[in-house]
């Protein structure tokens, strides 16, 4: 991959100092000079500034002027936005980031725009965001990678998707990534229960998006139990701190399917798939979730098929004439879930309100729990 790099230039009396960068030094007036040079070849070096930029400075520096406004109001941020859309090049790219000469808001929306850019152009690697430390007493400038900030940008994003729809890929990645690293790097003591947790996340997560519901509340419990462990809390807090504010919040969803029964474990599934924003798996399991109430009413295996199959014909045949609440509601579960499991593959009424169809999901979990929670006459 191409290497190149991005800096930003502003229009101080920027004063000549001894720049380190790992275990070498480079006396220079600007920070991106030096990084230039450690981390040559680089195939293009952008710099950023505005008219007012000392732009002097760069007369025997190889690099592509990138004019920018100067941040005073919110138009010349999208200004900033459509320039540096359509000029950097970063197809296929590894980009090294200097912020030190960044000036007013702009180091705020150059983070911000890292980030958006990450998903814009999935092919280029952000590998360092520097900056150069300055300070007139100490004659050694230190070139600090700020790169972790990038990271926790990630852990915002895995956030997001657990806390929004119940995912854990996210969270699994960013776990199983640190793991690796560390086992890589020089550091003695290493994490012991990092990595297993992050495959039994991945693996609820697999459980959850293929619907697998009998396989969730063991799979959860044994997450539940992991996370009560004293030795994988120290872990977790030593080597991703982010992860602990998070441990609340999936104690509480590993522990939800534990249910004294199994018909109350499914429609607490039932119920996480709607909070999740995935209706669809709602209703394919409530519809599931009254085969399972009468098998166990009727003392047997709720997970023999021979079993539920009986139970669903002789529902789908007292739909004819029944007036049972039960059969009622059976009627009314499965034929949403046949519009949303057959994609809607029907000429669609102009009535048709999406929205109004997932609120009904809810007022029929409300309904299932109420009916199911009474007797079965």
């Amino acid at each position: 991959m191409k290497k190149i790099l991005i800096a930003f230039l502003g229009n101080a009396q920027y004063q000549e100092t001894i720049y380190q960068i790992e275990d070498k030094q480079y006396k220079d007036q600007l920070a991106f000079i030096p990084i230039y040079k450690h981390f040559s070849p680089v195939e293009t070096a952008y710099v950023i500034g505005t008219k007012e930029s000392r732009w002097e400075l760069l007369e025997n520096f190889p690099h592509k002027r990138i004019e920018i406004p100067y941040g005073r109001s919110e138009t010349d941020f999208w200004e900033m936005f459509d320039i540096l859309t359509r000029d950097l090049k970063l197809k296929n790219t590894e980009v090294v980031f200097d912020i030190t000469h960044c000036f007013r808001a702009i180091p705020l929306f150059a983070v911000i725009y890292i980030r958006f850019l990450k998903y814009v152009e999935p092919t280029a690697k952000f590998i360092h965001i520097f900056y150069g430390s300055f300070e007139k007493t100490y004659d050694i400038t230190p070139i600090v990678d700020l790169a972790s900030t990038l990271e926790l940008l990630d852990w915002i994003d895995a956030t997001t998707s657990f806390i929004k729809y119940g995912e854990l890929e996210d969270l699994s990645l960013r776990i199983k990534e640190t793991n690796d690293r560390i086992w890589k790097s020089g550091i003695d003591s290493k994490p012991k229960m990092l990595g297993e947790f992050s495959k039994r996340l991945e693996g609820l997560s697999h459980l959850s998006r293929l619907t697998y519901i009998p396989l969730l509340p063991d799979t959860s419990k044994e997450m539940s139990d992991l996370m009560n462990r004293k030795e994988f809390n120290d872990e977790i807090l030593r080597f991703v701190k982010p992860f602990s504010l998070l441990t609340d919040s999936l104690v509480k969803y590993t522990t939800r399917f534990a249910r004294p029964s199994i018909w109350e474990s499914h429609l607490e599934a039932a119920k996480f798939y709607l909070e999740n924003k995935r209706p669809t798996q709602s209703l394919l399991v409530l519809r599931e979730t009254i085969l399972t109430r009468l098998c166990e009413k009727d003392g047997c295996d709720p997970y023999d098929i021979e079993s539920r199959e009986e139970r669903e014909n002789e529902l789908n045949e007292q739909r004819r004439m029944s007036k049972k609440p039960l059969v009622k509601l059976w009627g009314k579960i499965t034929d949403a879930r046949n519009r949303a499991g057959h994609a809607l593959m029907k000429r669609p009424s102009k009535d048709l309100s999406p929205q109004k169809a997932i609120m009904k999901v809810g007022h029929l979990i409300k309904e299932t729990e109420d009916i199911l929670g009474g007797k079965l006459d």
